[in-house]
């Protein structure tokens, strides 16, 4: 699972959670939190490594796993 699927799943979670909750300023804050982070555009690799012979590159390959930069994770 994706760190932006567990985002949205939590972002579900509490706006299922909300009307009950809805002056709990915790919840809004979360809620807001989890917005804001999922708006942010996913970040594009800028290569891939194969970890079988410990190779990189800067072409997608099947089965490599993609590098990111720390900044932008």
């Amino acid at each position: 699972m994706s760190k932006r699927e567990l985002l949205q799943m939590a972002l579900d979670a509490l706006e299922y959670v909300e009307p009950m909750y809805n002056d709990v300023d915790v919840v809004t804050d979360a809620l807001e939190a989890f917005r804001a982070e999922l708006a942010k555009p996913e970040p594009e690799p800028v290569g891939w490594y194969d970890s079988i012979y410990k190779d990189f590159s800067r072409v997608d390959r099947i089965g490599w796993i993609p590098l990111y930069r720390k900044e932008d994770v």
